[in-house]
């Protein structure tokens, strides 16, 4: 399932967020690997996110998170420790 994965939020029926929107409030570390068609992380990730790894997923992902002018990059500055791979 997860080769076939656009965006993480189809994993989720609606509803299932926090009245904040946020997935997984209490989370500190993501790993995402070997996800070729991943285009884009959920619109909201928890502030309690202190590590970030990605890595095997679609180029428009990294390119999106990239440090040096991502334009999604702002989305995930809040994470202390990020590795795009």
């Amino acid at each position: 399932m997860a080769r076939k994965l656009e965006a993480l939020e189809d994993l989720f029926e609606a509803g299932v967020a926090a009245e904040d929107g946020c997935l997984f409030p209490c989370l500190i570390e993501l790993k995402i690997y070997r996800a070729p068609m991943l285009r884009k992380l959920p619109k909201y990730l928890p502030p309690s996110l202190q590590r970030l790894s990605i890595s095997g997923c679609h180029p428009e992902l990294h390119e999106r998170y990239r440090k040096d002018g991502g334009s999604d990059r702002h989305k995930i500055a809040h994470i202390p420790n990020i590795q795009l791979l």
